[in-house]
């Protein structure tokens, strides 16, 4: 096929990448006020309390108040899904930390015929049979780790536009 126009994708980077920040925070903002709720004494929780927690962990972790509140995050009032954004912020670091991998290893990650045997062999073939640390060491040689994703959350709009030009 034709490649998209790297003119689209600079304007998604501008447009973007100053805010990836915000899904990091708002994805940690749920799990510490997760993590306050279920410490909370018995004898505190109550509707009044539970929303001043929300109120703090947002405005602690977030600088504010989110555009979608603590409170309307679905997997806080589902007991089935509860710390399932734990999860998503593992997953996510995960990604970066795969991404560095392959970048490291081969150079590129688009079109490279290695990608898929590689994850298809060293993520996706156990199953759930290995804990999901101990899969993301096996392939990428390190322990789990945010070095990636920060790095990633650090770089200048004007120097990803670079790098991903030159991809």
């Amino acid at each position: 096929g034709t490649p998209i126009p790297f003119d689209i994708i600079e304007e998604e980077i501008r447009a973007t990448h100053p805010f990836q920040v915000f899904k990091l925070r708002g994805m940690l903002a749920v799990s510490y006020f997760e993590k306050a709720l279920y410490e909370l004494p018995e004898e505190e929780v109550t509707a009044d309390k539970i929303q001043s927690l929300a109120d703090d962990i947002e405005k602690s972790i977030q600088g504010g108040f989110s555009p979608r509140p603590m409170l309307s995050v679905p997997h806080i009032v589902a007991d089935e899904a509860s710390c399932y954004y734990q999860g998503y912020t593992l997953a996510e670091m995960s990604v970066h930390q795969t991404r560095k991998y392959f970048k490291e290893t081969y150079g590129y990650i688009v079109d490279n015929p290695n990608v898929g045997p590689t994850l298809t062999k060293a993520y996706w073939e156990c199953g759930n049979s290995r804990p999901f640390l101990e899969i993301v060491k096996g392939l990428t040689g390190t322990e789990l780790s945010d070095e990636a994703w920060t790095d990633a959350l650090k770089e200048s709009v004007e120097d990803k536009i670079k790098r991903e030009k030159n991809e």
